[in-house]
């Protein structure tokens, strides 16, 4: 008996379950074509490509649609600053401007952030209350976590292990710092091959230098899974295996105003 869907994104995980996006994407839709009772609501943003998927199994389901946007929704994301480790931001609901002081990294967490509002206030929970109180918030122990500042560099830890969750934070990053990033990352093993080699292209389209070492290998030998990693980023990439050790280097290289940012395993 579910009374609220919501539906953030869709991105690069658990291929080596699903073997296709699509699968994956039909999994997830699940929710919102069989198990929502009818007058059920459906949180989304309208800025995602499968938001015009979505509309159409509501229209068929009669299920009501509660959205986050840029331009359109119940919750308008009008502007956003970043300041610290903040992000002052505007909103409009039900036609009136607040203006938050939210102390997350990266657009993505504002997202979700925003879909878990209207999800608690239809569930009851006043709005208003909830906007004055938003800037007691805290960022999940292990997600875009600021643990350390120092010589006007940050030391960041991310669980992030999927190319695009390694991206967006990527992106939150220089957005919100506009600083040079190192990072210190790997891949599991016995788990989706396909991502390492792009994961690594990804580091090195927005890093300084990459510290690939061991993320969980599980019984794979781990010196091939860092070798497929350092196939899309030889030329920025230092292969250390022992996690411990390359996080040791990463801090030694690690300059004044820069970012270290420490993904993977999070906290």
């Amino acid at each position: 008996n579910i009374k609220i869907g919501i539906f953030t994104n869709l991105s690069h995980d658990h291929l080596d379950y699903h073997k296709s996006m699509k699968s994956y994407f039909n999994s997830k839709m699940h929710l919102f074509n069989n198990l929502l009772n009818k007058k059920s609501i459906v949180i989304t943003d309208e800025q995602i490509k499968e938001f015009n998927f979505i509309k159409k199994i509501l229209y068929k389901r009669k299920l009501k649609k509660v959205t986050i946007g840029k331009n359109s929704g119940n919750i308008k994301i009008l502007d956003v600053k970043y300041k610290h480790g903040k992000q002052i931001v505007t909103i409009s609901s039900n036609s009136k401007i607040f203006h938050l002081s939210i102390p997350l990294i990266g657009f993505f967490q504002l997202k979700n952030l925003f879909m878990a509002v209207l999800a608690a206030s239809n569930c009851g929970l006043n709005k208003n209350k909830i906007f004055n109180q938003i800037y007691k918030i805290r960022p999940a122990s292990g997600r875009l976590e600021s643990v350390v500042n120092f010589n006007d560099s940050n030391i960041i830890v991310d669980f992030a292990h999927t190319p695009d969750a390694l991206e967006k934070s990527l992106i939150a990053l220089k957005e919100h710092f506009k600083k040079e990033i190192i990072i210190v990352f790997g891949c599991g093993g016995e788990r989706d091959q396909k991502k390492r080699f792009t994961m690594g292209k990804i580091a090195s389209r927005y890093c300084r230098k990459i510290f690939i070492t061991d993320d969980n290998p599980r019984n794979e030998n781990p010196k091939k899974i860092r070798n497929s990693i350092m196939k899309g980023c030889r030329k920025l990439a230092v292969d250390i295996g022992s996690r411990k050790k390359a996080i040791k280097t990463a801090i030694k290289e690690l300059e004044s105003n820069e970012i270290l940012l420490v993904a993977g395993k999070g906290h």
